[in-house]
C-alpha cells in the first residue's frame, strides 16, 4: 500500500502539482511544491526527519551543480534503516545520485527525504541537465538493512 502511494507521490511530482502526504502508520508527513521545490518531513521508528528546497542562491532555482550536490548531500538520509527489525526495510528503487541514476534501494520509512530526491530529480529533468557521463549501472536486485556505525543500520543494494 505505502509503495503504491509513494508512486502516486512521485507521479504527482513530475506533473509539478503541489502534493501533501500523510502517512499515518509511520507519521509521516510530506509538503511538494514543484518548481521551486520544498519538500518537509517528519518520520519516526527508522525514518529521519528533512527539510529541503531547490530554491539556489540568491532565491532563484538550483543549477544542475546545487542539484547533484544536495541530492548527493541527502541521499545518505534515505538509506538509514534499523537492523534489529525484523522486516524489509530497503525495498524503495530511487537513483543513487542524479549523475547516473544507476538504481539503489531505500527505506520508505523516510518519506521526507524521499520526497526532497524525487523533487531534485524532477528539477533536474524539467532543467535538462545532461552531464553527458556514460554509466554503465548494475541491476540492483534487492536491499537489505545493515548494521552501520554511525547510523545504527544502513540499505545496501544487492546486484
Amino acid at each position: 500500500m505505502r509503495k503504491m502511494a509513494f508512486a502516486v507521490l512521485a507521479a504527482l511530482l513530475a506533473c509539478s502539482g503541489n502534493v501533501t502526504w500523510e502517512d499515518s502508520s509511520a507519521k509521516t508527513t510530506t509538503n511538494s511544491t514543484t518548481g521551486g521545490i520544498t519538500d518537509s518531513g517528519t518520520t519516526s521508528g527508522t525514518g529521519t526527519t528533512s527539510s529541503s528546497t531547490t530554491s539556489g542562491a540568491g532565491g532563484g532555482v538550483m543549477s544542475c551543480s546545487e542539484l547533484e550536490e544536495a541530492y548527493a548531500a541527502d541521499i545518505a538520509s534515505a538509506l538509514v534503516c534499523n537492523p534489529a527489525l525484523d522486516l524489509e526495510q530497503c525495498v524503495f528503487k530511487v537513483p543513487g545520485d542524479l549523475l547516473c541514476q544507476c538504481d539503489i534501494f531505500a527505506n520508505p520509512e523516510n518519506m521526507g527525504v524521499l520526497g526532497a530526491l524525487l523533487g531534485y530529480l524532477d528539477a533536474y529533468k524539467t532543467q535538462q541537465c545532461d552531464p553527458g557521463v556514460d554509466c554503465d549501472c548494475a541491476d540492483a536486485t534487492s536491499g537489505s538493512c545493515e548494521p552501520d556505525g554511525a547510523t545504527g543500520g544502513v540499505c545496501v543494494s544487492k546486484y
